[in-house]
């Protein structure tokens, strides 16, 4: 969509819509930081190192899917 720039994965559109249809809360690296008990330079470099996808803003900013979140803290 145009409010991305680029996405470290592949990932649907449809990833974006939860199931009634509506456009998912994406999460902050602040959030998923508090999540896994990190610091948000941690997760900066678990998306480097390909073991978080994000997205990107226009503004620079990584967004993620909570899906992600849930699958990756399940391991």
């Amino acid at each position: 969509t145009r409010y991305w720039r680029d996405w470290s994965s592949d990932v649907c559109s449809s990833d974006l819509t939860n199931e009634k249809g509506k456009a998912a809360r994406l999460l902050t690296t602040a959030e998923v930081a508090r999540h896994f008990g990190v610091t948000t330079k941690t997760v900066r470099r678990w998306v480097a190192d390909g073991k978080l996808a994000a997205a990107r803003t226009l503004g620079g900013h990584r967004r993620f899917l909570p899906s992600v979140v849930k699958v990756e803290g399940a391991r």
